[in-house]
């Protein structure tokens, strides 16, 4: 018995020690022949066993305890590992599927191991001497003590081990796990969030034939006023849920984060009110995968709102917890082009959401708290693309920040006539013909800031969660991940962008200094290119 319980721990442990997303099946079949072999050697003498240490008229009843017993560690065994699949990782993807299948199998591994070393302690059986046999029959316990006492050990040791994996991770993983967070904000005030949905009766939903108004999320990030209050989630679960499993990565790595600024927080007010700056997302990218920027920046002295476009958003999480996924839109240049349609409405619809806010006259928290005449707006790839549309056709933004985006339609050809800068990836943004005639479209104040070595999502906050997974258990999802942000030095790259951000708003909206560039090309490998 005790060498087929070994022999299934050993198959077990084989499995979760080679697993991976690509192993073929014909690696695995040896350690399953192993711990089937392994199963059949002791399934059988466990019975035997249980019958043996009873009195011949005990042993219907023996037999019926030792089954219900089988079938509630059975129940048990598959509370316990479905806890620690899930705490782990998940079905989301092969290598979420991996990441927490690996640790049941060890967490199972051991607890067999632990039965096989008790089951050498109990005592050989015997053929029953007349001693025996007359101890049996007076009602003393014979082999029935240690086979007792064994089992209590096995269990106490199995609940142990069990509730060590799935209340605590273990002294590997408490190493190796990474523990993601948001860099500290750079700027002198505390920092509150508010969500609002918003809902634009005058235009219909993509995708809903005309039957839905359009509804959005716009996240306001401001100055608040001192107090306490609880912390805002990076992201809500199910949206950390999506991202993780698109990487392959538990949704507690992402849920666990705590941003600085309180959820719900009042305001903090001042006369004429704070600068308004708008925020635009990446092309089917989430508005959570920005706030490092976003947050930072309104720590300096911004109302920062974040506009979350739904069906063009992967998924878009509502201030009421429900959730609006991508659909089928595509990612044709026409399904983009309507997308930046949608988005250049939903920026409009939100400007002149905050004139109304602004002018209730001290009945809202958010009355007064609003330069309306200094506004200025940046986004993310086709995020970027909106804010300079939008400038194109609504002169209430006075200056715009395209970080990577390729530009479309009329504003691509006509450039813009008030203050413009430019983030730009490998190869930067004179070797880029789109953004190089735009460039040279621009007759207002022009800037640019090229950083080499980036990648298209080095300007989202993927530049310095990526790098957190180094040196943990997560290296197959820092390979996959890495070539999105690049080899940058993700702390000179996260550095620059919150540096060149503020200086340029603080520029043209704030008339702060006269070149609004942060000792200019002072961090390595960012080339900035200005007046």
């Amino acid at each position: 018995m005790a060498a087929g319980l070994a022999l299934q721990a050993a198959g077990l442990a084989w499995i979760a020690a080679i697993l991976t997303t690509t192993l073929p099946y014909a690696s695995i079949v040896v350690p399953f022949v192993l711990s089937g072999v392994g199963m059949a050697m002791y399934f059988a003498p466990v019975a035997n066993v249980v019958l043996s240490a009873v009195r011949p008229e005990e042993e219907g009843q023996a037999s019926g305890a030792n089954n219900a017993i089988r079938e509630l560690g059975g129940v048990f065994g598959v509370a316990v590992f479905a806890s620690v699949f899930s705490r782990y990782g998940g079905d989301q993807s092969g290598t979420a599927f991996v990441h927490g299948v690996t640790p049941a199998l060890y967490l199972g591994a051991a607890i067999v191991a632990i039965g096989a070393g008790a089951a050498l302690f109990i005592p050989r059986r015997r053929k029953p001497s007349a001693e025996i046999s007359q101890v049996v029959r007076e009602g003393r316990p014979s082999r029935r003590i240690p086979v007792v006492v064994g089992a209590v050990v096995i269990v106490g040791i199995v609940a142990a081990a069990t509730a060590s994996a799935t209340t605590t991770p273990s002294a590997d993983n408490a190493t190796h796990e990474p523990r993601l967070v948001v860099p500290a904000l750079t700027g002198a005030y505390q920092v509150g969030t508010r969500s609002v949905e918003l809902v634009d009766r005058s235009r219909h939903e993509p995708g809903s034939n005309g039957r839905e108004p359009r509804t959005f999320v716009m996240q306001l990030w401001y100055p608040r006023a001192p107090g306490k209050g609880k912390r805002e989630p990076y992201m809500p679960p199910k949206v950390a849920a999506f991202i993780a499993a698109s990487a392959g990565l538990p949704a507690s790595l992402l849920t666990s984060i705590k941003l600085p600024a309180i959820s719900n927080a009042a305001p903090l007010h001042r006369a004429g009110g704070w600068p308004v700056v708008l925020f635009s997302t990446g092309y089917g990218v989430e508005r959570q995968l920005y706030t490092g920027l976003v947050e930072d920046l309104a720590s300096n002295g911004y109302v920062v709102v974040a506009i979350d476009h739904p069906h063009d958003a992967n998924i878009v999480s509502f201030p009421d917890g429900h959730t609006v996924r991508i659909g089928k839109v595509g990612e044709s240049n026409n399904a983009i082009a309507k997308a930046l349609t949608v988005r250049i409405a939903d920026t409009q619809y939100v400007l002149n959401t905050l004139a109304r806010l602004d002018r209730r006259s001290g009945r809202g928290a958010f009355s007064g708290l609003f330069d309306l005449d200094r506004i200025g707006m940046f986004g993310h790839s086709l995020g970027g693309a909106a804010a300079a549309a939008t400038m194109l056709i609504d002169r209430r933004i006075r200056g715009g920040l395209d970080m990577d985006g390729f530009l479309f339609g009329k504003v691509a050809k006509w450039g813009q006539k008030r203050p413009f800068m430019l983030f730009a990836a490998d190869p930067g943004f004179r070797r880029q013909p789109n953004l190089a005639q735009f460039w040279n479209h621009l007759t207002g104040p022009r800037y640019a800031v090229d950083f080499a070595g980036t990648a298209h999502f080095a300007f989202s906050d993927l530049v310095f969660l990526v790098p957190q997974l180094a040196g943990t258990d997560r290296a197959d999802a820092l390979a996959q991940l890495q070539p999105l942000v690049g080899t940058i030095d993700p702390a000179v790259a996260y550095a620059a962008q919150r540096a060149y951000l503020q200086a340029f708003f603080d520029h043209v909206l704030k008339g702060k200094g006269t070149r609004m560039t942060p000792g200019m090309n002072s961090f390595p490998g960012v080339r900035a290119t200005g007046p």
